[in-house]
C-alpha cells in the first residue's frame, strides 16, 4: 500500500493495525486479557472554528477553554505511556489553538505520526516550518473547486484563498508533506466533483478524500435527494473508470461503498451504513484501537458518540453520557470504563441500530472485517496464524482509504 493512501494514520482497514493488537482486542473479548491501550488518538485542541458550515452545527457550540501549555504535555505523555503511535489534531480548527507549535512538537518528541485537519487558517513562517517539519500529513477542507461554491457552503468569505495559500506556503516549506483535501458530497457541489478534483491537481494536493454526508439535515440543505444520489453513484463510476487525473482520490472505495455496502434509503436518511450495520450483525471495534480527546481533555469511544451527529435542532448537545473521563484528572479510570461500555453497549450498537453508528463510513471496513473474523475465529487460541490466514481471505476490496 503507497504511503499517501495512508492519510488517516492506520485507520483505513485491518491490514494497516498491528496483528499483535488484533490479537489483544480478541483475547479481551474472550476475557484473557485487559482493555487494550488504543494506537491512535484524535485530539480536538480548539473545538473554535472560523467557518459556518452547512452541514455541521459545531460553530453554535458555547465557547469552551482550552488546555494550558502544561496541561497539553501532561496529556500527550500519557499518550505516550499508552504508546499511542499515531496522532491527528482536528477541532474545530486546529490553527487556531495558542499552543499548537508546541503540541506538533510534543508530539513529535514523543515519536508519534502527526496529521492535521483543518479548514485552513493564518499561517505565519513558524507555523510553516514546524508543520513541515513534524507533521506526516495534513488535509484541508474543500468543498468547491473555486470560491463561490466552497465559501458558500462553508460560509466564510475568503477562507478557499486562504486555503490555497496554505497549500503553496506548506509544499515551499516541504515539498515531500502529503498535502490532502476533504470533500463532503452535497446538494451545493455534486454537480462540480470532476472540477474539484482537476482542481486539487492544478493546486498540487497529494489526495482528495470524498466524503458522504450524514446526520440530521432538517433544512433540507445538504442531504442528497434520491434523484442527487442516483446521478452521484453514476458519476462516480464514471470518474473511477476514466482516471485522467494525477491526483490520488479514494474513488475506488467509494464506489464500492455506492454500489455495494449503503443503501438508497439510508443515503437519503443522513445514516448511510445502517442497514448494512444491522442486515450482517456488525459490531464496534473501532474503540479498541482509537479513541478521541476533547479540548478539554475528556476522552470519548469516537467523534459520533461525541457530539458529531448531535441533534441539529438543540443549540448544544455533548453526549456525557458516553463520556469516559478526563484525563488530566483520572487517567488511570479511562480505560477501566471504556471496557465496561464496549462489553454492555458499544461493541453491539451498531448491530442493533443505533442511530449515529449509522452515519460511520469512517471505520465501516474495520468493523466489519473483525466482526466476520470475530464469527470464524476460535477466540481462545487467537494467534498470528489466525489472522494472517484471515487477511489472506480478501474479506473487502479496496483496503486502501478511509472517510474520515
Amino acid at each position: 500500500m503507497q504511503q499517501l493512501e495512508k492519510q488517516d494514520l492506520l485507520r483505513a482497514s485491518i491490514d494497516e493495525i498491528g496483528k499483535e493488537a488484533i490479537i489483544q482486542v480478541f483475547q479481551f473479548l474472550n476475557g484473557s486479557q485487559d482493555y487494550p491501550t488504543p494506537i491512535s488518538i484524535h485530539f480536538d485542541l480548539t473545538m473554535r472554528c472560523s467557518a459556518r458550515c452547512i452541514h455541521c452545527r459545531q460553530w453554535t457550540w458555547p465557547q469552551r477553554n482550552t488546555l494550558s501549555l502544561i496541561q497539553l504535555k501532561n496529556i500527550i505523555t500519557r499518550f505516550m505511556q499508552w504508546k499511542v503511535k499515531t496522532i491527528t489534531f482536528g477541532g474545530g480548527n486546529p490553527l487556531l489553538y495558542k499552543y499548537i507549535n508546541e503540541a506538533l512538537v510534543f508530539a513529535r518528541e514523543a515519536d508519534m505520526d502527526i496529521g492535521i485537519i483543518s479548514e485552513g487558517g493564518q499561517l505565519d513562517d513558524k507555523l510553516c516550518k514546524t508543520i513541515s517539519d513534524c507533521a506526516r500529513w495534513i488535509r484541508f477542507s474543500i468543498d468547491g473547486h473555486e470560491a463561490k461554491i466552497h465559501d458558500s457552503i462553508r460560509r466564510a468569505p475568503g477562507l478557499f484563498n486562504m486555503v490555497v495559500k496554505n497549500i503553496k506556503d506548506l509544499k515551499a516549506s516541504n515539498y515531500q508533506l502529503a498535502i490532502g483535501l476533504n470533500c463532503v458530497i452535497q446538494k451545493k457541489n455534486i454537480g462540480t466533483l470532476p472540477q474539484i478534483i482537476q482542481f486539487a491537481d492544478e493546486v498540487g494536493a497529494d489526495i482528495i478524500m470524498f466524503k458522504i454526508p450524514h446526520g440530521n439535515d432538517y433544512r433540507g440543505e445538504y442531504i442528497l435527494s434520491l434523484k442527487e444520489w442516483r446521478i452521484l453513484v453514476d458519476l462516480i463510476q464514471e470518474l473511477n473508470a476514466n482516471k485522467t487525473y494525477r491526483v490520488k482520490t479514494n474513488l475506488n472505495a467509494l464506489n464500492y461503498m455506492l454500489n455495494s455496502v449503503i443503501k438508497e434509503k439510508d443515503a437519503i436518511e443522513g445514516r448511510p451504513v445502517s442497514s448494512f450495520y444491522i442486515e450482517n450483525d456488525t459490531h464496534c471495534f473501532a474503540p479498541f484501537f482509537f479513541l478521541t480527546c476533547d479540548s478539554l481533555g475528556d476522552m470519548y469511544p469516537c467523534d459520533y458518540l461525541q457530539a458529531d451527529v448531535r441533534d441539529w435542532l438543540e443549540y448544544y448537545n455533548m453526549r456525557n453520557e458516553f463520556c469516559l473521563g478526563n484525563i488530566l484528572e483520572d487517567s488511570d479510570s479511562i480505560l477501566g470504563r471504556l471496557a465496561m461500555m464496549m462489553t454492555e453497549q458499544i461493541h453491539h450498537m451498531p448491530s442493533r441500530g443505533f442511530s449515529e453508528c449509522g452515519c460511520c463510513t469512517r471505520f465501516y471496513h474495520i468493523n466489519h472485517a473483525l466482526s466476520l473474523f470475530g464469527k470464524r475465529l476460535d477466540a481462545t487460541t487467537c494467534n498470528v496464524q489466525d489472522i494472517n490466514q484471515f487477511l489472506r481471505l480478501d474479506v473487502l476490496p479496496g483496503h486502501a482509504v478511509s472517510f474520515l
